[in-house]
């Protein structure tokens, strides 16, 4: 039987490794000393006792034991130099290097800590293993042979924790299938991108090691193979991992080994739903659902729809109607960019229109940043763009919802977290509804807008 204390013991003998090197500098370099001290001339404390001032008695000059320990000595300062060269000139500035780095991928590993805790949980969730994660064996796994997955929604009470704290995000429901796949690629294009900084080099060696592991491992390489948008269309196709119990669990120590590094821990527990509860759930989601009709309008439908668009009355009841229209095409878009990308240029032709608008001071600045936002999508807004995003910055006067949207905008995210801190409850739970929240990386709270199941329809 294999326990998680198994490679755990794994990542001690390196430590062991590393402990006993340096346990041979100490006592090579206390060994100079000595030798540097009992050939020095100078004269003994008179207080010391007399074993001592005989250990280190210096040899009497023309004998053999004086030139032995000449020659020991000499080496014994060249030894001590070296050691302070190395620290000053080397190990020293290493260490700089490392934190500088550290703090530089700490996002990074963040995201990759989350995405590994929802594979984790969503898991053991779906094979009904209730323990902590130090306490799970391999035989706890092998207990269910194969795991399958498919794109059929299900239902768990799911908690949003942050470093062991739960947070006041609430999640219910869940696509073992997608999300799955969709962490795995977020996992390893987190890595791929912290490989691809500059400050690379400078990672420590033990964090590098890790990553790499975790960028090859064998669970997320199956992960990659699954064809999750085929499963919309075909009814019944799944995906089936056979044996997957020890890539899995391997999956698992890597999550753990990473927890030990200094960033925010982000994680999830996962609770069983009643019937009624679930039933509940799910008329909420085909409400939320019916919001968003036009996902499944053909595409050539919303253009014609589009092009009644001026002549809408554009007083503050229809800004605000068609900037809901704009909120659904940008939620359609951020759920699946790849079947929806032709939602961004309809966004874009709305928030133009939008831009015209000459109202309330604040549906202008609202236009302003929804326009902002569709191109931080599209990746072509320019600097000139964002001068409308920091005038609504620097204007104190300005509501702070509006201020935050702006800052996420700009990328200012440490201005936006003091910003989003000083919301009331209520705004903070509306903030998490919006589009432009999920513009912000790694945010205080996880974004509020599910993942819609299609097959609800069908």
């Amino acid at each position: 039987m294999i326990y998680f204390s198994d490679f755990v013991g794994g990542e001690e003998l390196k430590k062991v490794g590393y402990r006993f090197k340096k346990s041979i500098l100490i006592i090579l370099m206390l060994v100079s000393l000595f030798c540097i001290v009992k050939f020095s001339s100078a004269s003994m404390w008179c207080v010391l006792p007399s074993f001592i001032k005989r250990l280190f008695e210096r040899p009497v000059e023309g004998t053999n034991a004086y030139e032995i320990w000449f020659i020991v000595n000499e080496f014994c300062m060249a030894y001590v130099a070296s050691l302070i060269f190395y620290f000053v000139v080397d190990y020293i500035p290493k260490k700089e290097k490392e934190k500088k780095a550290f703090a530089i991928i700490s996002n990074n590993l963040v995201t990759i800590y989350d995405n590994l805790s929802y594979i984790i949980r969503m898991i053991l969730f779906e094979i009904e293993v209730d323990k902590n994660i130090e306490d799970i064996t391999l035989s706890d796994l092998c207990q269910v042979k194969s795991l399958e997955f498919d794109s059929i929604t299900k239902y768990a009470d799911i908690t949003h924790v942050k470093n062991g704290k739960d947070i006041k995000v609430k999640g219910f429901s869940f696509n073992l299938l997608d999300k799955c796949k969709t962490c795995g690629e977020s996992i390893t294009k987190t890595i791929d991108e912290i490989f691809s900084l500059p400050v690379s080099g400078n990672i420590n060696d033990e964090l590098l090691e890790l990553l790499l592991d975790i960028r090859k491992c064998r669970f997320l390489h199956m992960l990659s193979y699954f064809e999750h948008y085929n499963t919309r269309k075909i009814p019944g196709r799944r995906n089936e991992i056979l044996f997957y119990d020890a890539s899995f669990f391997e999956l698992i120590q890597y999550r753990e080994v990473l927890g030990k590094e200094k960033f925010d821990l982000l994680d999830y527990r996962f609770e069983r739903m009643s019937d009624e509860q679930i039933e509940e759930e799910r008329e909420r989601r085909i409400y939320w659902l019916g919001r968003s009709y036009f996902m499944r309008m053909p595409v050539e439908k919303i253009q014609a729809s589009l092009s009644y668009m001026p002549n809408i009355l554009l007083d503050e009841s229809g800004f605000h109607k068609l900037n809901g229209v704009l909120m659904e095409t940008l939620v359609t878009y951020d759920i699946d960019k790849e079947r929806y990308g032709y939602m961004l240029p309809i966004a874009k032709s709305i928030a133009e229109f939008l831009r015209k608008y000459e109202g309330t001071e604040e549906c202008k600045d609202i236009a302003c940043l929804n326009y902002l936002q569709v191109l931080r999508r599209m990746g072509t807004i320019s600097k000139k763009d964002l001068k409308a995003a920091r005038v609504i910055i620097e204007n104190p006067n300005k509501p702070n919802i509006l201020r935050l949207g702006a800052l996420i905008i700009v990328k200012n995210y440490d201005e936006a977290q003091k910003v989003f801190e000083d919301l009331e409850e209520n705004q903070k739970l509306q903030v998490l509804d919006f589009p432009i929240y999920r513009l912000w990386k790694n945010p205080p709270c996880p974004a509020n807008i599910e993942q819609p199941d299609f097959n609800i329809y069908e």
